[in-house]
């Protein structure tokens, strides 16, 4: 039985709008299949296998949305700012500044109670923390949880205690697949080789393994097309590309740039691995911006925001219940890059939040206009 034979039997489904419904079969039916693994199938690392009790819970969350509820979907949490890598693209400045395990495993509590189905467990490097196994296991089970982290810290050792404490897999920062460039971007000679290890290593240990890559705007299209060829080789799961965003570096991608990488995801139709392009998922053609409709972020000192790189802190998760601050920090869906915007216009704090939202993406457009 096909994926889409499968997911049309389930209860949920069957509560969609029509028109979503039609939408979505058509961009199985023409684009990348979800891919057998074991006795389920594999969309993204972003979400549950199908099926399983976090897969229906991202079913329900969309006939939620569509009846106009708000759902939390993805949690993200900077669980350091520490990191040996100086990369070019990054935009946070290096600290040695955390909350403890018990204040995060706290917060996680607390997250979880919302349901969202998909954790981002991210840095600094979270490998940096002899803790970070006792945080993940707050959540075992409660959707797709994904470590990013440079990996070079990432023994065969340390992947396999990530894969029993209940993480469903890593994604190994690579920005080239040119060695000595990748390193250069990286600021630290060696990463390359690093990364390679680490990839293995996370491989053998039972994890879904991805490659998140910053592109940067001097990237050539065989830079891109070598990079989903080396992560093809490699075996990896998924390939996420982004475009840098950089206030403090005044780095940002470029229009042509945005133009490749929207054009990276529609094209690639192969087995592995499943390509996410930033640029693409952004677009007014998919799910459009959605800080602050169903995403949360906390940073390494506790501060919620709608996104990692929106220059808005909406209050401190240790001094307000999360909720109270997930409901302050409202908005609908975009079809531009807010945080992007935000920085370009000079716009800080609760403005950002303000700001005109012209017309629905056309995820939303089809999923909430009945």
């Amino acid at each position: 039985m096909s994926f889409i034979s499968e997911i049309k039997r389930h209860p949920a489904f069957g509560e969609l709008p029509p028109r979503f419904k039609r939408w979505l079969a058509l961009r199985f039916l023409f684009g990348k299949k979800p891919e057998r693994v074991g006795d389920r199938y594999f969309l993204s690392m972003h979400l549950p296998l199908f099926p399983s009790e976090a897969f229906d819970r991202s079913l329900w969350a969309q006939v939620k949305i569509s009846k106009g509820e708000r759902v939390l979907e993805i949690a993200s949490i900077e669980v350091t700012r520490r990191c040996d890598m100086d990369c070019r693209h990054c935009a946070f400045p290096h600290s040695g500044m955390e909350l403890s395990a018990s204040q995060i495993s706290a917060m996680l509590e607390q997250i979880k109670s919302l349901g969202p189905y998909s954790y981002i467990i991210t840095g600094g490097d979270p490998l940096k923390r002899d803790d970070l196994e006792r945080m993940i296991h707050v959540i075992k089970r409660e959707g797709a949880i994904n470590i990013f982290t440079p990996g070079h810290l990432l023994t065969f050792q340390k992947a396999k205690r990530l894969k029993n404490a209940g993480a469903t897999g890593v994604f190994v920062g690579m920005d080239s697949p040119y060695e000595d460039r990748n390193d250069e971007i990286k600021g630290r000679k060696g990463a390359f080789r690093d990364a390679l290890r680490g990839i293995e290593n996370a491989k053998k240990a039972g994890l879904f393994v991805g490659i998140s890559s910053v592109i940067m705007p001097d990237s050539s299209k065989k830079e891109i097309k070598d990079l989903i060829n080396l992560g093809m080789y490699l075996g990896v799961h998924e390939i996420d590309l982004f475009e840098p965003i950089s206030v403090s570096k005044g780095l940002y991608g470029s229009p042509s740039l945005k133009k490749e990488l929207f054009k990276v995801q529609r094209k690639t139709k192969r087995k592995w691995p499943v390509i996410i392009s930033g640029p693409y998922m952004d677009s007014p053609d998919f799910m459009g911006c959605t800080a602050g409709f169903n995403r949360i972020h906390i940073d390494y000192r506790g501060n919620i925001m709608p996104c990692s790189v929106m220059p808005y802190v909406v209050g401190r998760a240790l001094q307000t219940p999360i909720k109270e601050l997930w409901q302050r920090a409202y908005r609908m869906p975009g079809s531009v890059c807010l945080a992007k915007r935000c920085i370009e216009k000079g716009i800080e704090g609760k403005e950002c939040l303000k700001m005109d939202v012209k017309s629905l993406p056309k995820y939303y457009e089809m999923l909430m206009r009945r």
